[in-house]
């Protein structure tokens, strides 16, 4: 008997290593029967990244054909609705920014800005930008399912300086004109007044001159030219006196205007910065 022992250890070999197999492809079996039911849980209650991980573990080639066929499909459906982000930062003059760490919800998302996508669970994500130098910034976004490379792009670094105008050294000065609108108005009714006067003194006085030489001396003059005389006669002494008083008062308007053209503003009070 003890000679026949060591014969049977060969024999024995083939049939542990089948078993170890049969164990070890029902365990395989199990986590992948497990996993599909995970993921589809995970899947409808919208937690798309952890789904994808059992999926892709129900995947596998090792896993029976029904359940690997079934998780392929719904690994592939998720690809399509996985939202993703792309981060990006720049500095107040518009100039991209590269060495800038991302975390998303308090994790490590990207050590660098490299304008590649993100994808996230959908929902309320915090993004915090922290760049090599400076302070950094928080950015509160929501991602929506099948939403694909979303940019979020935040400024970061100190905003340009605003730039100042100089005060003036001196007293501020507005332009005026040399003389006031209601001297140039007075001055020109003064022409157009003086002008009737030529007018109708001159016709006026010509009538008279022809009615003295025609009819006058007879008293046979028409009553409608001799008023028509006097009225171009007192047209022409009205239009003289308006003429006259007009060009005195524009005068006058002229010569108190202040010589200057500029007037200084904001002229600050004798007494200040006595103290």
């Amino acid at each position: 008997m003890q000679a026949r022992t060591p014969l049977l250890v060969p024999a024995l070999v083939p049939l542990l290593l089948a078993c170890a197999m049969q164990v070890a492809h029902a365990d395989d079996t199990h986590d992948c029967v497990v996993a599909s039911n995970e993921g589809q849980v995970l899947r409808d209650d919208h937690k798309l990244l952890q789904a994808e991980v059992d999926f892709a573990t129900c995947s596998r080639e090792v896993c029976p054909a029904p359940v690997r066929k079934a998780c392929v499909d719904w690994r592939q459906e998720l690809a399509l609705r996985v939202p993703t982000l792309v981060p990006a930062a720049h500095d107040a003059t518009g100039r991209d920014l590269l060495q800038v760490r991302v975390l998303i919800d308090g994790k490590l998302a990207a050590e660098t800005l490299d304008g590649k996508p993100i994808a996230v669970n959908p929902g309320p994500h915090v993004l915090l930008f922290e760049p090599s130098d400076g302070p950094a910034r928080e950015e509160n976004v929501i991602a929506r399912e099948g939403e694909r490379d979303r940019l979020i792009s935040v400024e970061l670094g100190p905003p340009l300086a605003a730039s100042v105008v100089p005060a003036p050294q001196g007293p501020s000065e507005v332009r005026r004109p040399l003389l006031p609108a209601a001297s140039w108005i007075l001055g020109g009714v003064g022409v157009v007044a003086l002008g009737s006067f030529a007018y109708f003194g001159l016709t006026g006085q010509s009538q008279k001159n022809d009615l003295q030489n025609s009819c006058a001396s007879a008293q046979t003059c028409a009553p409608s030219d001799v008023s028509s005389m006097h009225t171009k006669l007192i047209v022409a002494d009205v239009s003289l006196g308006v003429g006259i008083v007009a060009l005195a008062i524009s005068a006058y308007l002229a010569l108190t205007q202040r010589p200057t053209s500029n007037i200084a503003l904001g002229m600050q009070p004798s007494w200040q910065g006595s103290f």
